[in-house]
């Protein structure tokens, strides 16, 4: 597990560059950050799941059917 930090304690993060663009690297947590795009098949997963969200809800709102 890890430890909390403690509140006067500041993450480090270190910048340089990488092709042109600018990379931090969060030391304590070895977790680097850079420039980046989404890939188009993501997008279309994303794209899906909303539009079949949207099915789901116009399709199945309805009140349960049950004895009055």
């Amino acid at each position: 597990m890890t430890e909390p930090q403690k509140e006067n304690e500041r993450v480090e993060a270190d910048r340089t560059e990488h092709a042109g663009h600018s990379v931090y690297t969060y030391e304590t947590a070895g977790i680097t950050e850079r420039q980046g795009n989404v890939p188009v098949w993501l997008w279309s997963v994303v794209v899906s799941l909303l539009i079949w969200g949207v099915y789901y809800l116009v399709a199945y709102w309805n009140a349960p059917s049950g004895p009055v």
